[in-house]
């Protein structure tokens, strides 16, 4: 016989320990996992440990509530309440033993099927697609294609060949028909200026290098190689006024620079204009038709607006220089100019006079070559 004390503490509550099943504050029946648990791996009607726990995947926005996953969670086949046993009490639903790898992509605050549905404690994503203006999709960098440097490649001079009858041994020919000067030669001027030709002045061909002074101290010179230290020169001269003043100017020199050097490294013979006549001034020491010093009286010139034909020998061993104007010695320095030549120079080197002087015809050879 059961004792009352035993009755009373089984009021409301089965003898058996389980609660009756409507006891259950909020107990509407077996949680149904729903749509915020989405692992594929979930046994169907197996709910996880009454769905209490929180989902681990992300926290979605708190004021959207986001349907519940169709995709990945098979739907429950449960019914939603389960009769009670033959005490009463609801049928215990099988446990999950299925792992649940699926992500909460929100919070769920409303019931399902009565149940209190715990909120998702996920990550601290939006659940969200990202939006552009945040940064979240970085923005490629802007890649500016820089162009190929090209260097460009220098044009290909070819040296003018013999365009007048050049003889053997010759190491510079030229009548000036090319805009290039033969191998071997190169020109300097003080200042710069480019060479220049004359097609309405010319002995011969279609043109003649023409040379313009341009006042005060100035220098146009071409550079010619030469073939030994003793040689010839040919050159028909023509100038815009009288050459043979008072004044120190000359039309070309044998020279001891180098043909890399410029006027200020060389020294040698130069035919120049001085005592209002044609000299030798080596280094200002004068040589004229009369012989050695500053010339007295008159002598030999250039006529203004003629083709002249000059020639002259040059021996650096024996400092011998001779000068022949159209055929005839004007000049005649025996041991004049002992020096070591390296090139032969001819153009304008002014001083004082202002003058135009024109070359065609130049020949640099071992042997004399004539004017004819």
């Amino acid at each position: 016989m059961l004792s009352s004390a035993l009755l009373g503490a089984c009021s409301g509550a089965e003898a058996d320990g389980d609660p009756e099943y409507g006891d259950i504050e909020g107990y509407g029946g077996p949680q149904n996992p729903g749509g915020n648990n989405s692992g594929a791996n979930n046994t169907p009607g197996q709910p996880s440990a009454q769905n209490a726990a929180p989902g681990t995947g992300s926290n979605g926005s708190t004021t959207t509530n986001t349907p519940p996953s169709t995709t990945n969670n098979p739907p429950n086949t449960i019914p939603p309440n389960t009769p009670p046993n033959s005490e009463g009490n609801p049928t215990t639903p099988p446990l999950n033993t299925g792992t649940n790898t699926g992500t909460n992509a929100g919070t769920n605050n409303g019931t399902n099927n009565g149940g209190a549905m715990a909120p998702g404690a996920g990550g601290a994503g939006s659940g969200l697609p990202p939006d552009p203006g945040t940064g979240s999709n970085p923005t490629p960098p802007v890649v500016t294609p820089v162009p190929p440097v090209v260097t460009p490649t220098p044009p290909v001079v070819t040296p003018a060949g013999p365009d007048i009858p050049c003889p053997t041994g010759a190491t510079f020919c030229s009548g000036f028909e090319s805009d290039t000067l033969p191998a071997g030669a190169d020109d300097q001027s003080q200042p710069p200026v480019p060479l220049e030709f004359d097609t309405t002045v010319k002995r011969t061909g279609n043109r003649s290098l023409k040379v313009v002074s341009a006042g005060g101290f100035n220098i146009r010179q071409v550079i010619a190689p030469i073939p030994g230290q003793a040689f010839w020169v040919r050159l028909f001269i023509q100038t815009s006024d009288i050459f043979g003043d008072n004044n120190h100017d000359s039309l070309f020199v044998a020279s001891t620079a180098s043909p890399s050097q410029d006027n200020n490294a060389e020294s040698g013979p130069e035919f120049s204009e001085q005592g209002n006549q044609i000299v030798l001034n080596a280094d200002d020491q004068l040589f004229s038709a009369v012989g050695a010093g500053f010339p007295q009286g008159t002598g030999p010139q250039l006529s203004a607006n003629t083709w002249h034909c000059e020639e002259a020998f040059y021996d650096g061993g024996t400092g011998n220089v001779q000068i022949f104007s159209d055929g005839e010695e004007i000049i005649n320095a025996p041991g004049y100019a002992r020096r070591s030549y390296q090139t032969f120079r001819f153009g304008y080197i002014g001083f004082n006079t202002v003058r135009t002087v024109w070359f065609d015809d130049v020949v640099v050879a071992s042997n004399r070559v004539g004017c004819n």
